[in-house]
């Protein structure tokens, strides 16, 4: 309750202290403009009062118009109120009858705001007389205003009897006196508010005083000369004034124009009351007289409100033009852009400080066209003639980049821009244009442009391509690279090349084509590997970098741009794969050769006769193994050829008569290639100790082949066979070293089975292994 106590009791508070202000400046014009209007109505009275009755002038009414005008819509109460009770006051003063003084005060209250109404409906507001269309919209208000309240003033002059003029005499002489008071005080008033808002300088107001003070002595001169030939050539002398009021129309503001032609009405009404002068001879009626003294004030506020509109148009125009090439300056000069001219008639170039200075600084302030032909660099002469000539003949247009010489000897780079300039019969005239100094720029395009290239060449060297995706269309556009890793084209939808990256991957793969958007960032990175396959069917391994740029927050947080890069890493995956393969395979030799070792160094102990041969024994058989493990790391443990195998092995023994070799090419896995080469070596030893080898003439015969069986997986069947060797007379009792060797490495290496015979003409043994256990495989890299 109490704050709606306090409401209730500060609204109106409010509502005063607004008000308060406003009424006190009202009551400030309602007192200004009514004892205004009351002294200049009593003053016009007595000076052009006559037995008659008649006023010729009536500056009042100018008075409550140009107040209305310059205070703006605004003020028309106080002012119309201030009107209203200022003519009461002026007739009940004159002792008229109270009929006769309202009405008249009515009259003229109508008159000042219909005028006003009118010329701000028609001429805009705040009304000025600088433009003559608003000129002209004012006479023609002013006009009809004073003929509207001619109207009932007429009517009251003429029921009350004190003249014995007819009714259109009345109104037409009242409605002279109002218009060449409106339209010789008003003005006035409007250029003084107009003024006040963008004061004169000093030297504006000593200029237009002075050519004031000119023009009344003129006037004063003038109008007193005694008249000669009648009334009519009197008001023609007073045109002589012309002259006077042109200078000051031209060199003053509107508001000395105004004031000049208000002070010669002055002067001419002086003069007439006086008695004095052109419009004072007593020779004439008061009628031609009063007509006279107005058709010369008409006139001169005609011309005066005509000169003033026409000079101030011209002088803001002057203004504009100013302004205009001040901002142009400023903006040229901010731009460092310099304007230039070419005479094509003289072939001379005029131009700004900056034109000159982008060239070297060459001579001014006129220059010859061969002197700027020879600033450019010889490299560009030619390009620079043909631009101009082709602009004067064809184009009309010069667009040019080229390089200036300057006198230290350094090299510049200059951007013109000009324009051909031609007369009504098409003859070019001139070229006008602008130069820029764009050295800078050049030097940052061709910094950019090495940066450009050594990244291309970076990214070549590093077999890496680059994309981007355009948000707006949806389109990805990929280089030749790029292109070539995805296999989409130059162009293609980011759909579709989401969905070729999402084809074969796993969850936690795609996550990395859409990282989690952090808010507290505006770039986001990304990199992700993904299997793609190809147009061809072949599988590749991409690395996708991605670079997503936002902007806005929360809900208005979008995407802005979006580039990355490829890199085809297949076969650095590839070769990490086989790297993990030969080390989990490199690691399982390892321990079976140091079990092999184990076992021929206990086997060899068993049957060692001396220390020497056991060592002699080790060293072959550890050699043997030495040699198949060097042509693995050869072939990066790919797989051995077997025929190469019995080569090495049997090498020591060869002869071009004693071996005979047949069989495919085999090409055996690492295991299979340590335990056939164990094999070969033990029976090349025993058949070079006892067998077919140690006596000349004896014969060894090996052969291989891979047999087909019902489970299709073939059967590597490998024969060795001695003859012409020592004759075997007797089976020994137990198997040697080499025969257990041989039986445990085909057995329980490979799962395969050996036939060992001691025939009379020598050994024979067949060796038997399942092909899928001993043949080589090539890795190949698929998706799991």
């Amino acid at each position: 309750m109490a704050i709606e106590a306090a409401d209730s009791t500060g609204r109106p508070a409010l509502l005063a202290s607004r008000l308060r202000p406003r009424l006190l400046k009202d009551g400030l014009v309602f007192l200004a403009v009514m004892a205004v209007y009351f002294a200049t109505a009593m003053a016009s009275i007595s000076l052009t009062a006559a037995p008659e009755n008649v006023v010729a002038v009536w500056p009042a009414a100018g008075i409550a118009a140009g107040a209305l005008l310059m205070l703006g819509p605004r003020a028309r109460w106080p002012v119309g109120f201030a009107v209203f009770a200022a003519n009461v006051a002026a007739g009940l003063y004159q002792g008229k009858p109270n009929a006769s003084v309202l009405a008249f005060a009515a009259a003229n209250t109508i008159e000042c705001l219909l005028i006003a109404w009118l010329t701000e409906r028609f001429a805009g507001a705040p009304f000025n007389i600088n433009n003559f269309r608003r000129v002209l919209i004012f006479l023609c208000a002013a006009m009809l205003g004073s003929a509207v309240a001619a109207v009932p003033a007429a009517v009251m002059v003429t029921l009350a009897g004190t003249t014995a003029s007819p009714f259109i005499d009345v109104w037409s002489l009242w409605f002279r006196s109002d218009f060449i008071g409106i339209i010789t005080v008003a003005p006035v008033f409007v250029s003084f508010g107009i003024a006040m808002k963008a004061p004169p300088t000093r030297l504006e107001w000593a200029e237009g005083l002075l050519l004031l003070l000119l023009l009344v002595a003129a006037a004063i001169y003038l109008l007193s000369l005694p008249p000669q030939g009648g009334p009519w050539p009197s008001s023609v002398a007073s045109s002589l004034l012309f002259p006077f009021m042109l200078a000051v129309a031209a060199r003053c503001r509107p508001l000395f124009p105004a004031a000049g032609s208000a002070l010669i009405a002055l002067v001419v009404i002086v003069t007439a009351n006086l008695g004095i002068g052109r419009f004072g001879a007593g020779d004439f009626s008061l009628a031609d007289r009063i007509l006279q003294a107005q058709v010369a004030m008409a006139v001169i506020a005609l011309c005066s409100l005509s000169l003033a509109a026409l000079f101030a148009r011209g002088h803001e125009a002057e203004d504009a033009l100013r302004e205009s090439e001040e901002k142009l300056r400023v903006s040229l000069a901010a731009g460092r852009l310099g304007h230039w001219e070419l005479d094509l008639a003289r072939r001379e170039v005029t131009g700004s400080d900056i034109s000159y200075a982008v060239f070297g600084g060459l001579p001014r302030p006129r220059l010859a066209y061969a002197d700027v032909v020879s600033a450019v660099h010889r490299d560009d002469r030619a390009r620079f003639e043909a631009a101009v000539e082709n602009a004067i003949e064809h184009s009309n247009v010069i667009d040019l980049e080229c390089r200036a010489f300057w006198p230290d000897r350094t090299v510049h780079w200059v951007h013109l821009v000009g324009r051909v300039d031609r007369d009504r019969s098409g003859k070019p005239v001139k070229i006008n244009g602008t130069s820029r100094d764009i050295t800078q720029r050049k030097e940052v395009e061709s910094a950019l442009r090495d940066s450009e290239k050594q990244q291309r060449l970076a990214l070549d060297a590093a077999h890496i391509g680059t994309w981007r995706h355009d948000i707006a269309t949806g389109k990805v556009t990929f280089d030749v690279r790029a292109e070539q890793h995805v296999g989409l084209g130059p162009v293609a939808d980011w759909q579709r090349f989401v969905e070729l990256l999402q084809a074969d991957n796993q969850p936690a793969d795609r996550k990395a084509l859409s990282p989690p958007v952090d808010p507290a960032i505006d770039v986001e990175q990304s990199f992700g590997a993904f299997r793609v396959c190809r147009h061809d069917g072949t599988w590749h391994w991409l690395r996708i970098g991605t670079v997503v740029a936002f902007e806005g927050t929360g809900t208005n947080r979008r995407v802005v741009s979006m580039v990355g890069t490829t890199q085809d890493e297949t076969e650095r995956i590839q070769s990490e794969e086989q790297q993990k393969l030969l080390v989990l395979e490199l690691d399982h030799r390892v321990k079976n050769m140091l079990t092999v070792i184990e076992v021929l160094i206990d086997r060899s102990l068993e049957n060692a006769q001396s220390p020497d041969s056991l060592a002699a024994s080790i060293r072959a058989r550890i050699g043997a193994m030495g040699r198949v493990h060097d042509k693995l790391s050869r072939s990066k443990w790919s797989g051995v050829d077997l025929k190469t195998i019995v080569d090495e092995e049997l090498a020591p023994f060869r002869t071009p008569y004693n071996l005979t070799l047949a069989g495919p090419a085999v090409l055996l896995s690492p295991a299979a290639a340590l335990a056939l080469s164990m094999t070969v070596h033990e029976l090349a030893t025993n058949a070079a100790k006892h067998g077919s080898l140690s006596r000349a003439g004896g014969l060894v015969s090996i052969s291989w082949e891979i047999e087909p069986d019902c489970r299709e997986e073939g059967i590597l069947r490998i024969r060795w066979q001695e003859d012409k060797g020592p004759t075997i007379s007797s089976t020994p009792q137990r198997l040697g070293f080499g025969t257990s060797i041989i039986r445990g490495l085909i057995s329980h290496e490979l799962g395969g089975a050996v036939d060992f015979t001691l025939e009379p003409r020598g050994v024979r043994c067949e060796l038997r292994v399942a092909a899928c256990k001993v043949l080589a495989e090539t890795a190949v890299i698929r998706p799991d």
